[in-house]
């Protein structure tokens, strides 16, 4: 890592940047901190749903009730129908653009 001399706009900012210019020059294929940031987003979000999810699991049933495999358990009822499916249609476009940007970002660096 090479040592260089910081300035007085560099001082008044956070350590923030430092960080930023360090973990570039870490390696050839280091991931940028953007897009380190959007993939931990959609992580947080997708883990977030997923426990949502489980910690539901009779909404859940409910909303599949139709299915002849499916069956609610004793309880009351937490969540709402539209509730249930927003959770489900996040967490789904949660992994599913997890996959996606963990593609493009391993192309662009092959």
């Amino acid at each position: 890592m090479a040592i260089r001399s910081i300035s007085g706009a560099e001082r008044a900012l956070p350590n923030c940047i430092h960080i930023i210019t360090v973990s570039r020059k870490i390696g050839r294929n280091a991931i940028p901190v953007t897009e380190q940031l959007i993939i931990f987003s959609i992580g947080i979000v997708t883990l977030g749903s997923g426990i949502w999810l489980l910690l539901h699991l009779r909404d859940v049933a409910r909303v599949f009730r139709s299915e002849p495999d499916v069956a609610v358990g004793p309880g009351k009822k937490q969540a709402g129908r539209t509730t249930v499916i927003f959770m489900l249609i996040l967490f789904n476009a949660g992994w599913i653009a997890a996959l996606l940007f963990w593609t493009l970002v391993i192309s662009n660096s092959v």
